[in-house]
């Protein structure tokens, strides 16, 4: 592996754990305030979970053509990272 896929992955990585963090946070604020119960909120993540993987099942794959026009977008990323 190159020295920039390293630093790729180590990125997302750092980004995934942030924003499990975050996550984790704003549950525990959400069941300690009152607004729902920790079973409620374990049954809407489920069915998001849900929702998200029947979608990504249903989604087809993405044609050579289709994978050419998408390298050609302009990148709009961090300032610096392009």
């Amino acid at each position: 592996m190159t020295s920039i896929s390293v630093e790729i992955i180590d990125k997302l990585f750092r980004r995934i754990l942030e924003q499990e963090v975050i996550n984790q946070a704003l549950c525990e604020l959400i069941v300690e305030s009152g607004l729902i119960t920790k079973d409620e909120l374990e049954f809407k993540i489920n069915n998001n979970i849900d929702f998200v993987n029947d979608t990504y099942k249903s989604l087809k794959p993405i044609s050579k053509k289709e994978k050419e026009e998408v390298e050609i977008l302009p990148y709009y990323g961090d300032i610096g990272e392009a």
